[in-house]
């Protein structure tokens, strides 16, 4: 028995009761996938890994000792892979590029294929793996070259937070969990190739801290895990005539006046919504360089919802249903008024379209 046995029971607690918030709490999330994610990351890094250590250096029955051991291998290069995933999802609007996804799975099938070779079952010695008696270090290169890897793309995920001032707690605790999952894997790789348990044992406390710092993350702001990277610039609302309803602009967290939207802009904008508005085909999204601007159209009421932001996805989409949805339950006399062509328009009836932005788009209007 060692000193491993404390981090392990903690790791095992902690790890429990993320999964726990993580499942009872999954709106919070926005993303199914992000619950999955997260839960996935919980379950390998803070309780099979763990306790794979641990069996891999109880068990006396070499054989058993020895696959008990693969899978704690196998265990943390695939909680890399997801965390490298995490990073992705956090730091980048873009999709994870495939020549990423075939390496690491390259060097995951030549892990699992190293570690069940006839050079590798030779190694379970007292218990205890240990490599000084390869012939051909293989596996431990293919072991370190793996976890430098996921560093390396790690960092070129993430650099532009890591170099620069870290203004906020989400950055300085994302920054904080990138330093304790590389002392991590440098205590972690240095017990490969030494056999030194203490160093394993370091590796699970550091481990524990990374778990903990990332919890911190999940309660405290779980919704800038989906608006880190992904911004939205403005808000408008058009009438069907071309008329401005409202305007929101999501840097300055204002509203601002239709005098201060370009002219060509708003001309623009204008001629889209009055021909198209009533159409069965609609235009949903326009494409300029690293903009997206997405429409949304309510035919019953005549007016559409018009947003500028960096990358369109599924949470902006359907932010924008329930926007519509709840606009209209909150202001169906002025929008019946104003459906009516006919009628002048008072704009300052939608004194409530602020509030409304804020409860629908939160990721993206708070500033912490």
């Amino acid at each position: 028995m060692t000193i491993s046995i404390l981090p392990t029971i903690l790791s095992i607690s902690v790890s429990l009761l993320a999964i726990g918030h993580i499942l009872f709490n999954k709106e919070k999330f926005y993303l199914r996938s992000n619950t999955i994610l997260f839960s996935c990351i919980y379950a390998i890094s803070g309780v099979a890994f763990p306790l794979f250590y641990n069996l891999s250096l109880e068990i006396q029955d070499p054989i058993m000792a020895l696959n008990i051991w693969i899978l704690m291998i196998l265990s943390r290069i695939i909680v890399l892979g997801l965390i490298f995933v995490l990073f992705s999802n956090v730091f980048s609007v873009r999709k994870i590029e495939p020549i990423y996804v075939l390496t690491i799975f390259f060097f995951f099938g030549l892990i699992l294929a190293f570690s069940y070779s006839h050079i590798s079952m030779d190694t379970a010695i007292n218990s205890v793996v240990i490599f000084s008696d390869f012939e051909i270090f293989l596996l431990p290169i293919a072991i370190v070259l793996y976890d430098v890897l996921i560093i390396v793309l790690i960092f070129v995920k993430s650099y532009k937070l890591i170099v620069k001032p870290l203004k906020t707690n989400f950055e300085k605790a994302f920054v904080f969990y990138f330093v304790l999952l590389m002392c991590s894997s440098g205590f972690f790789l240095s017990y490969m190739n030494t056999k030194i348990t203490l160093l394993g044992d370091l590796s699970l406390f550091i481990n524990l801290f990374s778990l903990l710092a990332l919890i911190y993350l999940l309660i405290k702001q779980p919704y800038r895990f989906v608006s880190y990277a992904n911004k939205i610039y403005d808000f408008i609302i058009f009438q069907k005539s071309g008329i401005l309803l409202y305007s929101y602009n999501f840097d300055t967290n204002e509203e601002i006046e239709d005098i201060y939207l370009k002219g060509s802009i708003l001309i623009g904008i204008n001629h889209i919504i009055s021909n198209i508005i009533d159409k069965q085909r609609q235009l949903n999204l326009i494409q300029v360089k690293e903009r997206d601007i997405v429409f949304e159209y309510d035919k019953n009421f005549g007016y559409a919802l018009l947003l500028i932001t960096n990358k369109k996805n599924t949470i902006i989409e359907k932010s924008m249903k329930n926007f519509v949805r709840q606009f209209n339950e909150t202001n169906k006399e002025s929008l019946i008024k104003i459906a009516n062509l006919s009628q002048l328009i008072d704009i300052s009836e939608f004194s409530n379209v602020k509030d409304l932005i804020i409860k629908n788009f939160k990721p993206f209007v708070t500033d912490n």
